[in-house]
């Protein structure tokens, strides 16, 4: 991420890309992003978007809704709160 924000600083020329997995059409924004780093240690990216482009019919292209790799380690789910159901993981499994 170091090299991600430190490239922004350079150079402020930034995309994002938004697929709709089953259908293949897809969302591209371009702008402008800046870093800005709170008192604390945190960082937050602002991005400004420029242009917007929806490609409805991207012809071919379509893609099978992704997949965790297993080689990620597993975001730990939050603690419930005493006598509330247990939240799921980003994988949609429950803890206990």
């Amino acid at each position: 991420m170091f090299l991600t924000l430190g490239n922004l600083a350079a150079d402020p020329r930034a995309g994002l890309l938004f697929p709709v997995w089953e259908t293949g059409r897809t969302l591209q924004l371009t702008g402008r992003a800046r870093t800005e780093f709170g008192e604390d240690g945190s960082r937050t990216v602002r991005f400004t978007v420029e242009e917007a482009v929806e490609a409805l019919h991207p012809g071919r292209l379509l893609w099978s809704t992704p997949e965790y790799s297993p080689a990620n380690l597993p975001v730990p789910a939050p603690v419930p709160a005493p006598g509330s159901a247990a939240a799921p993981d980003h994988r949609g499994r429950t803890t206990t």
